[in-house]
This record gives C-alpha cells, structure tokens and sequence, in this order.
C-alpha cells in the first residue's frame, strides 16, 4: 500500500463486484469515490469506462450525489486516460474515413486475388477494418513489428487451412502490415495502436500508486486492455471492478463476461463479491431486463408500454424521444426510473442527444 493510502486509513481491496443491470454496481463506484473523498485529500484515482458519454454520465451522477465536481480528469475511457498517460492527442486517431481510404489504398497494393472481388464494397472493407482491431486487441506486442508479427502468425495460420480459407487468412496478414504502414506514413494511429503504446509506457514507467482504480460498465475487454487494467491493479490501494453477471450463468448476453469473470479472478487475484438484488427498475422494465437475461417468463397481457420512434436524421429522432420521455413523465406520472430507452449502438451518441 502506498503512504498515502496508509495516512488515509485505507485497507487494500480488490473486489470484482459482479450482478445483473441495476443491481447497484454503479453505485459502488459513487460510494467507493464519496469514502475516498471523505477520507481526506483526494490526489490519485482512475475510473474507466467504455464510452464518452458513459463518462459524462457518471459524473452528472458524482454531482447529483453530493460530491465536489474534482473528477473531471479522474473519470474517462481508455483512450482519455491513455492521452493522459503518454501524451499523445485524440485528435491523431484516424476518423472511420480516413481507415476506410487507407484500406482502399493498402488493398489495391496487396491485390490479394482472393479480396479482388469484394475490394471496393464498404461492407467488406468495414469488416476487415473490425478483424484488424480484434487483432490488434488481442497482440499487446507494441510498434510495427507487433504488427508484422501478427501478419507472420495469420499467414502461418493460413497455411493450416485447407484452400480458399487459407488463402484469405494469409491475404489479410499481408493487408494488415500494408494498411498499418499507411497509417504511421500519415502520423495517425486507430484505437488499439493508442492503447498499445499505453500499455509499453505503463510497463517502461509504472505509475504512481492509485488511490482508487475502478473500471464500470464494461462485459469483456481485449488482451491489452485486460493487461493495462492488470498493472493499474497492481499499483493501486483499492480496486473495484464491476462486471454484468447473473449469478453462474455463462449463457446468451452473459458469455463474454463469464469468460473475462475467470480470467480477472485468477490474473488479477479479485475477490468476487455478487449482487442480486434489481434495485433500479420494477414492472415491465424488470420483466423485459429478466427476459433479454433469457429467463423463462409466463406470457402477460399486451399493452401500450412500447413505442417505436424514427427521425428523418439523428437530431430530429433524438428530440422525438426526448419529447415522449417528457410526456411519459409530466403528463402520465410515470417515474423517470421505470422509463428506459433503448438506443441502437452504444457506440452512438443518441443517448446523449436525448
């Protein structure tokens, strides 16, 4: 434990708070962050969360509780804290256009016969660009040459499988090393790179003792993802991660956090501490979380609970919901808590709109 954890009084923790959608998992963190701050002078915490507007969100919550508005910077995603961590800027992460064009350029250099066909459609050039970032995510080996060695091991894998199969995992390889060059040749870098070059700073310098480390809202995380929060354990006095989880279920919307639920008790030595309780929604929002859950549940009688709304772009569709959700609450009398919109992507800023 750091000094200044032993002048705070602190005990060292690591809990893996696990339990299913409003069972107060959130709030631990809030409460984690009120005794900090209650326990003196607060000067190092982290709290990491999947999405920008997940962040903002949290802090609206920090200050609705009560706490001084000090977490500005302690608050964030990965990428925010990495930009803190080894200086570079956000604004270098290369925008989803920029990936696709440099795509473009890389396959036409490779002119792999197998992707000749299918180059020029975005369908498949989004594809590819999502298999580079499951590649990249899971090689924490940093640099160029992480990346060459990845291409060297899907082109050995390739050569494993029986024809067309082959050929295209081996292709990819080629396209992969051909599209990173692009990208260093331009001075940008796409996520995974950012969070890459975290992880070797994190391991060439370690950081300062943490106070806090809590991570939230997340159901599974990369290899170097995983590895970065491992380290920031390791040099923290408390930490709280919370994961979705029904009890031992590894099935349907709770497969990836079962596998990661293993993985962090063992790696990062965290003792599960399991919620139950639904503590933020009763009635239909309670049946239908039970039933996206894959509970089995008698049918009941249909009603006029649901609506489906669409704008002619994403603003109007935002004010639309927003305009019902007020309705529901003013005019109707129904508590904000038992209203829940469901959003397309959470990679959308839809629900920050509304």
């Amino acid at each position: 434990m750091s000094g200044a954890g032993r002048r705070l009084g602190l005990r060292m923790t690591r809990v893996l708070l696990t339990g299913p959608a409003g069972s107060g998992k959130t709030q631990r963190v809030v409460d984690e962050l009120g005794a900090l701050v209650a326990s003196g002078p607060v000067e190092r915490f982290v709290v990491i969360v999947p999405t920008y507007s997940r962040a903002e969100h949290l802090k609206r919550r920090i200050l609705r509780d009560g706490l001084p508005g000090m977490f500005d910077r302690g608050i964030g995603t990965f990428e925010q804290f990495a930009e803190r961590r080894t200086g570079r800027r956000l604004s270098e992460l290369a925008p989803a256009p920029v990936r696709d064009a440099l795509l473009a350029d890389a396959l036409a250099e490779t002119a792999v016969p197998a992707f000749e066909g299918a180059a020029r459609f975005p369908g498949f050039r989004r594809a590819a660009l999502r298999f580079f970032k499951e590649v990249k995510g899971s090689d924490p080996e940093p640099g160029t040459r992480g990346i060459a060695a990845a291409a060297e091991r899907l082109a050995a894998a390739g050569e494993s499988l029986p024809g067309a199969r082959g050929r295209k995992l081996a292709g990819l390889g080629r396209v992969l090393v051909a599209y990173q060059k692009r990208l260093d040749a331009a001075r940008l870098m796409d996520h995974e790179d950012l969070l890459r070059e975290l992880l070797l700073r994190l391991r060439q310098e370690p950081p300062d003792p943490l106070q806090l480390l809590a991570l939230d809202g997340f159901t599974d995380l990369t290899e170097v993802q995983e590895r970065i929060v491992q380290l920031l354990i390791e040099h923290s006095d408390r930490a709280v991660v919370t994961l979705l989880a029904d009890g031992d279920r590894e099935d349907g919307a709770f497969a990836a956090s079962a596998d990661l639920r293993r993985r962090l008790r063992h790696g990062s030595r965290l003792v599960e501490e399991r919620l139950t309780e639904n503590r933020r929604a009763g009635g239909d929002i309670a049946r239908l979380e039970r039933l996206i859950a894959g509970d089995d549940l008698p049918p009941v009688a249909p009603g006029g609970a649901v609506r489906f709304i669409a704008g002619a772009d994403p603003d109007d569709e935002a004010d639309r919901v927003a305009r019902t959700c007020q309705r529901f609450i003013v005019d109707d009398g129904i508590a904000r808590r038992d209203v829940l919109v469901i959003v397309r992507s959470l990679q959308s800023d839809t629900a920050t709109r509304v």
